[in-house]
């Protein structure tokens, strides 16, 4: 398997809570002067962020992946380490983020627990409308000036200096040098689980479901993916079937088609990183091959898709 130069832009960092300050500061500038540059700043980008539609596919696809893999890592993220329980806290409150395209994700905060949900149909008391896909990865990659539209309740905001905490620490583990990973072994377990049980299954099934490239490669090869790190609590399996995909972190919920395993935490840094030689590794046994050969040749093709957009 290969994830090779995997990367996912700064996550939210102090970055995102400076942007939506800066988008909602005009609500409560009391001189003239302000709200007349204000409402000019509105009007200028209005017609850029309005009346043209999202046609570059390229950026519709980022958004996804950004939305929709990035961002619900943080559900894992808060399972697994105490840096991250100890800053959801008893939280309790819901935040959308949407595109005008209708490419979305809720967070739900509920005492303490963090949950995703893609495909609400009702909106929270806090969220953030970007006026197309580019301005969502705008946000996430700090390229140019982020559009966000927050809804009426601004109030919410007070919640937010816990939420981007939570997202520069999934920054710093995801983006942690391999120097430093190596020279903490709990840091690197946290990180490759992250990947292997998150982020990499979460970006696969949107590619599989929403890109052509991945659709067709993966077409006339179902199955059932194990993945796993020998003598680590790591595990996760992917579904490809032919109308659907689902993952889930453990054991598979029945047997698999293919099995993949690597024998150590470094193979599995080596593999995401492109730094393994993937045919010397299988015959060496770092990495353990059995099963659907073809599905797993369909299945590495569209994890190299994933590289294409999340880059260094």
């Amino acid at each position: 398997m290969r994830a090779d130069r995997l990367a996912v832009g700064p996550y939210l960092s102090p970055y995102l809570l400076d942007a939506l300050s800066d988008s909602v500061s005009l609500e409560f500038q009391p001189s003239s002067k302000r709200v007349a540059s204000g409402a000019f700043i509105v009007s200028v980008f209005w017609k850029r962020a309005f009346m043209k539609p999202d046609t570059d596919p390229f950026e519709s696809m980022l958004a996804r992946l950004h939305l929709r893999a990035v961002l619900p890592t943080l559900v894992e993220l808060t399972k697994i380490d105490a840096t991250a329980k100890e800053l959801v806290g008893t939280l309790s409150f819901s935040l959308r983020f949407k595109s005008k395209s209708g490419i979305a994700t809720t967070l739900q905060f509920d005492k303490g627990a963090l949950s995703i949900d893609p495909d609400s149909l009702i909106a929270p008391p806090l969220q953030f409308f970007f006026p197309s896909d580019k301005q969502i990865n705008n946000l996430f990659l700090k390229r140019g000036f982020p559009i966000i539209l927050p809804n009426w309740r601004i109030w919410k905001l007070i919640k937010m200096p816990r939420f981007q905490k939570l997202s520069a620490r999934l920054e710093r583990i995801l983006k942690a040098a391999p120097d430093e990973l190596r020279a903490n072994p709990e840091l690197l377990e946290t990180h490759i689980h992250l990947l292997l049980t998150s982020l990499i299954p979460r970006a696969f099934i949107e590619l599989a479901r929403n890109e052509r490239y991945s659709k067709e490669t993966l077409s006339g090869n179902a199955g059932l993916i194990q993945l796993q790190v020998v003598d680590t609590p790591i595990q996760s399996w992917l579904d490809c079937q032919s109308t659907d995909f689902a993952y889930g972190s453990g054991q598979a919920p029945r047997s698999p088609d293919l099995f993949i395993s690597f024998q150590d935490l470094e193979t599995a840094l080596l593999s995401t990183r492109n730094e393994l030689d993937a045919l010397a590794a299988v015959s060496g046994g770092e990495i353990k091959l059995e099963g659907n050969i073809p599905l797993a040749d369909a299945a590495n093709a569209v994890l190299d898709r994933i590289s294409v957009y999340l880059t260094l």
